[in-house]
């Protein structure tokens, strides 16, 4: 994989917007960019910026140089730390897998329902479906019947996923 889309694929898992991570990548293409620019280039208010450095900053992606400028004010430049990229990638990765491994068990270990009508309401297990709060087998969001998972079908879902991590790991390591 190459440098770019790794960096790309760390500004993304970081801010959760890949709009945003390309936008960044553009931006610091030249190097080393002053926030006043970034703040323009980026057409955010200044404080949504800084935030993001500063998540960024936190989680060892970017680092900051501060210059005076030629009439002693302070200047702060941003530059992107390319070097911690692929292991900042890897790691989320893994961590991903071991959350997903996790999840096999639980959906093996368990029944589980969803609301028939739109499945990103709720997943709740067979005893809060039937003895919870809001039991009798009916979605809290909307009414609806809730009806079982399909575990064999969500589990390979997730198997698939894992097979993807480690082909994705598997090609940080050869490159």
């Amino acid at each position: 994989m190459k440098e770019q889309d790794l960096l790309l694929v760390a500004l993304t898992i970081a801010l959760g917007d890949p709009e945003i991570a390309e936008a960044l990548l553009k931006a610091f293409s030249k190097g080393e960019v002053e926030t006043t620019e970034l703040i323009e280039l980026l057409d955010m208010s200044p404080a949504d910026v800084r935030r993001i450095l500063y998540r960024l900053h936190d989680l060892n992606l970017a680092f900051q140089i501060v210059r005076k400028g030629e009439e002693g004010e302070r200047l702060v430049f941003w530059v992107l730390n390319k070097k911690i990229a692929p292991s900042f990638v890897e790691k989320r990765l893994e961590r991903t897998k071991k959350v997903l491994e996790e999840e096999i068990k639980v959906e093996e270990g368990g029944e589980y329902y969803v609301c028939a009508a739109d499945p990103s309401h709720i997943k709740i297990s067979f005893e809060e479906a039937a003895f919870g709060p809001e039991s009798g087998f009916l979605c809290p969001v909307c009414g609806a019947s809730l009806i079982p998972v399909d575990r064999e079908k969500a589990v390979e879902k997730i198997k698939e996923a894992i097979r993807l991590i480690d082909v994705l790991l598997k090609e940080m390591k050869h490159d």
